[in-house]
């Protein structure tokens, strides 16, 4: 049985997780379904282990999940965006899957193989998105799992193998108890499948029911609640409803089956209620335009033909919203003061290498490891890398000879910051020389990761600077890229990074050219105002969440871009950019959008970029206005 019991998850300031139960019966196919921002994501990276609830509990048979290898060997996952290495084939994940999956079954593997027709041999990179989601399928139930949790499981498959897919897991459930948890906005997926239901929104399970005590839930409470009238006051019979009620909550599903004719009605309930349709295709939600009358709340709605209409009505009126509202633009500056909310970095990743004091050239990093690794008899760490608790496990460690190996990183210097840190791993491992001189290190951990440590570089000078590492290497040594951080901007040819001062003001575009090459975190702009209330507008840009900063915080994270706050003196805009130009790859050409899997960090041929390959990280162009509101009148 999984279970959820109070969970609480908190993501800067934003409750995605608000005290969520839920209760998943063993052998039960349970479909969780909600509008997208629900938080059934996050819920379900709770039940698999990613994410640590900040208070309750997620337990796997009383067992809690996380950090339990135990519960996590009993459970196969395929998330909304399944990961796989780029240059491995169906046939390679699957050898992976069966070290890290106990009940993996050779023979189930070989017996799906009619079921998904795939090249085994093919890369999964240049596959469809449907074969990819075909692979999913196929490697996870040849796991044998006791507990198979899907998120939006059957996106980008056409209609045929949607039925073969539900066929074979509800053959699993039937035939060895697998208890499966299916996360979908889309109710109608899960209907003729699950037997338990799980309604979720704005971080809680509304309702959770197995499917026949919801069916009774729902005919119990048809004629209490509402009522569908015609324009004659008669109540209309041709219009399909059903309900269900979660405390004072209202749950309503109605169905116009005339596939040629609309249906015009008035939709009455008891009490004054706010509706909420919502959109079980996209998963969006839509307050909806209501009135008052004699204690109850009437809803004017045209069914088009065969069209379905879902909703919540929830006691209380809806905020009165304004009859007109007066938007005055406001003119912002070409430019802006801003604010960091990280240290700005300088990558460091192409070094001059000596291998037992003979000099060897220059290159990027993790290519003179892997060179270096290939050449003295260590295991390999690229995209072909075996974890260390793998090769121990299965007898595939390489002891090669060690040697002394010292790395030589050049930077220049065109103004120098009251202070330098290096944020690297295992510092511990080399002696650090910054333009000869010796490095005190007294290490912190870096708040960015736990895998980083910082310490404090002195001895910078104007110009070329050349930091060194020194090293006994041996298989345990990780080279890795090094982090220059501090209060400075940052221009860059590709290959030479210069620190110059931080820029006084930024402008709406791309902040790479602009000091930030390779920064990674938020940015706020300072907008001057008068006091009053407004509304910000961004265009969708790479950094799609938006925090807006007056009296209050507003945050949006999903386009359009817009929030409303009020400000006294000034309102702050800021923006969260995301971590490729920072953590790479940062030699790929052409330029990945996003962070890349571990086969993308070192590329060959056209592929390989020699200098840095950047994405743009824009500040979107902003519009803004002061709004003044007259309360609209309602009836009733």
């Amino acid at each position: 049985m999984l279970e959820a019991n109070n969970v609480v998850k908190t993501f800067d300031g934003f409750r995605a997780l608000d005290g969520a139960n839920m209760t998943v019966p063993r052998g039960a196919v349970y479909g969780l379904v909600g509008p997208n921002g629900a938080g059934k994501s996050t819920i379900i990276r709770h039940f698999t282990g990613v994410y640590r609830p900040d208070s309750g509990q997620v337990t796997l048979d009383g067992q809690p999940v996380y950090e339990n290898p135990a519960a996590k060997s009993r459970m196969a996952v395929i998330p909304d965006d399944w990961y796989y290495f780029p240059q491995a084939s169906i046939r390679d994940m699957a050898r992976l899957y069966a070290g890290t999956h106990p009940f993996f079954s050779w023979d189930r593997y070989h017996k799906l193989r009619e079921a998904f027709p795939l090249p085994e041999k093919q890369l999964l990179r240049r596959m469809s998105k449907g074969m990819q989601k075909q692979a999913a399928f196929w490697l996870v139930m040849s796991c044998m799992p006791e507990v198979l949790v899907l998120d939006e499981p059957v996106d980008g498959l056409d209609p045929v193998m949607r039925r073969q897919v539900w066929s074979l897991l509800l053959g699993d459930v039937a035939d060895r108890g697998t208890t499966v948890l299916v996360s979908s906005h889309n109710l109608r997926e899960l209907e003729d499948v699950c037997d338990h239901v799980g309604i979720m929104n704005k971080g809680r399970v509304l309702l959770e029911r197995s499917l026949s005590e919801l069916q009774d839930c729902m005919k119990e409470q048809i004629p209490a609640a509402s009522r569908a009238l015609l324009a004659d006051g008669t109540r209309c019979r041709a219009l399909f409803s059903r309900e269900a009620k979660e405390g004072e909550t209202l749950l309503c599903a109605y169905l116009n089956p005339d596939i040629r004719k609309e249906c015009a009605v008035d939709l009455v309930f008891e009490g004054e209620r706010a509706l909420t349709k919502w959109d079980a295709r996209s998963g969006r939600t839509f307050p909806l335009a209501c009135r008052y009358e004699g204690g109850k709340t009437v809803l004017p709605y045209v069914f088009a033909p065969g069209e379905e209409l879902l909703l919540t009505a929830v006691c209380g009126r809806a905020a009165a919203a304004p009859a007109a509202e007066e938007r005055i633009p406001v003119r912002l500056p070409d430019s802006f003061r801003y604010r960091l909310y990280e240290d700005n970095v300088v990558v460091l990743d192409r070094a001059e290498y000596a291998v037992d004091g003979s000099n060897r050239g220059a290159d990027e990093i993790l290519r003179i490891d892997r060179t270096l690794r290939g050449a003295y008899g260590w295991n390999l760490r690229d995209g072909d890398m075996i974890q260390p608790w793998f090769a121990k496990k299965f007898g595939l460690e390489k002891n090669g000879r060690p040697f002394d190996l010292t790395l030589r990183f050049s930077f220049d210097a065109a103004y120098l910051p009251p202070a330098l840190r290096l944020r690297m791993e295992q510092p511990g491992r080399f002696k650090i020389f910054l333009n000869g001189i010796a490095q005190e290190r007294p290490c912190l951990p870096s708040r960015i990761d736990r895998c980083f440590s910082e310490l404090p570089l002195s001895g910078l000078r104007q110009g070329r600077n050349v930091l060194e590492l020194k090293t006994r290497f041996d298989g345990t040594v990780e080279l890795e890229n090094l982090y220059l951080c501090g209060a400075f901007g940052v221009k860059t040819d590709g290959l030479i990074s210069t620190l110059i001062p931080l820029p006084a003001r930024l402008t709406a575009g791309d902040i790479v050219p602009q000091g930030f090459p390779f920064y990674a975190g938020r940015i706020d702009l300072e907008i001057p105002v008068s006091a009053g209330t407004y509304r910000v507008e961004a265009e969708a840009s790479e950094a799609v969440l938006m925090h807006v900063k007056g009296r209050e915080d507003r945050i949006t994270a999903f386009p359009p871009l817009s929030a409303e706050a009020e400000a006294e003196e000034s309102l702050f805009a800021g923006f969260v950019f995301s971590q490729k130009n920072q953590f790479g790859p940062l030699h790929f050409f052409p330029p990945l959008p996003s962070c890349g899997a571990p086969g993308e960090f070192l590329t060959e041929g056209a592929q390989y970029s020699e200098r840095f390959a950047l994405v743009p990280q824009r500040i979107p162009p902003l519009r803004l206005w002061r709004t003044e509101r007259l309360p609209r009148k309602t009836s009733g």
